[in-house]
């Protein structure tokens, strides 16, 4: 699968990726949400993930259930079962995958255990998913590890310049940036050293859309907003 392969010079339209899925129609990282995200025109879809007490990769933004249901039950403290008792619609990324076998899939996670390496292995490798999973890590040190323990392409959050030198001895394929960084020269910078920019778009960005030529960007993550505009 060629959606998370960096082709520097490309100018195709930039990929639509359904951060959270489509979290404004329904609860976020749950599968009707991707299926949603999917339906408006998504190419791919951003999870977040959490490991629990016994070894399942879990589709959830936060450490714990409190956000999502009023219940602090901590997710690496607790069976995938005891989570499920709070919140049934809590999702593994093994059923993700395989629910969605077309789709790529962007995973944000801070951890980089080995038991959360190899359950991401054992999962790719039973959803055949090798090809559309890309991996998000919030810094350098974290790519390095998991890199260690997974043939994945990487994609890392963008902080200072300083970094790439960093993040090109990893190969990493694509940098995030947040609207802050939203400048022609980081995107040049990016490219220069060999790497795609993802561009965390904002809501008025995307009803604007006018900035968005002159980033030079590759990649557009929409968040909570995705059903306001036709994503093709």
């Amino acid at each position: 699968m060629m959606l998370w392969k960096y082709e520097p010079g490309r100018r195709a339209r930039p990929l639509v990726i359904g951060h959270r899925g489509a979290p404004l129609r329904h609860t976020e990282n749950t599968i009707i949400s991707y299926k949603t995200a999917l339906e408006l025109g998504a190419d791919a879809i951003e999870v977040d993930v959490q490991l629990t007490a016994d070894g399942h990769i879990v589709c959830c933004h936060d450490p714990d259930l409190e956000r999502i249901t009023g219940t602090r039950i901590t997710i690496a403290e607790n069976t995938l079962a005891d989570c499920r008792s709070a919140f049934p619609d809590l999702a593994t990324l093994e059923q993700v995958c395989a629910a969605f076998p077309k789709a790529g899939i962007l995973i944000d996670t801070k951890i980089d255990t080995d038991d959360f390496a190899d359950e991401l292995r054992r999962v790719c490798a039973s959803t055949q998913a090798f090809g559309r999973i890309m991996v998000g890590a919030p810094s350098p040190t974290q790519a390095q590890r998991l890199r260690r323990r997974l043939d994945l392409p990487f994609c890392a959050l963008f902080k200072a310049p300083v970094e790439l030198s960093l993040y090109s001895e990893l190969s990493l394929s694509w940098m995030r940036l947040h609207p802050k960084e939203y400048r022609l020269e980081t995107v040049q910078t990016l490219h220069a050293a060999g790497i795609g920019a993802i561009l965390l778009a904002n809501a008025d960005m995307a009803r604007g859309g006018g900035t968005y030529p002159q980033l030079g960007r590759d990649r557009i993550g929409r968040g909570n907003w995705m059903r306001r505009l036709p994503c093709r």
